[in-house]
């Protein structure tokens, strides 16, 4: 039944949405069941809150794939990351000059100097 949908989907009266063959191959490619349907509804839920209403469609559905087919976090070996990270050549957290202001202070810095409260110590 599968192969006629995909091959003559005009065959089905009114035709076969393509939103509903792509469901359907990753149903055949992937092993799918009841649980797994639940657990991607609670995904694309947590995924496309009230909040993110405008996430358009190609980017709710990467998202929605990766939340749902990543690792769970205690899973992912972190070191290997931060090796791979420095071997890249990107900057650590850490400072150079020991002496020096740190990133956090000026960020806390600026932000006083442009974001003025009430709650603000003068």
């Amino acid at each position: 039944m599968a192969h006629t949908l995909f091959a003559e989907p005009d065959r089905v009266s009114g035709g076969v949405p393509s939103q509903f063959l792509e469901v359907l191959d990753f149903m055949i490619s992937f092993r799918f069941t009841q649980c797994d349907t639940e657990r991607l509804g609670r995904t694309m839920t947590l995924t496309k809150p009230a909040l993110r209403s405008s996430l358009g469609d190609l980017h709710f559905k990467q998202a929605c794939w990766v939340a749902f087919t990543s690792p769970g976090f205690h899973e992912v070996d972190i070191q290997a990351f931060v090796r791979r990270w420095k071997a890249d050549g990107h900057l650590s957290a850490v400072m150079k000059d020991s002496g020096a202001e740190r990133a956090k202070e000026v960020l806390e810095r600026k932000a006083r100097e442009h974001k003025p409260s009430f709650l603000a110590v003068p």
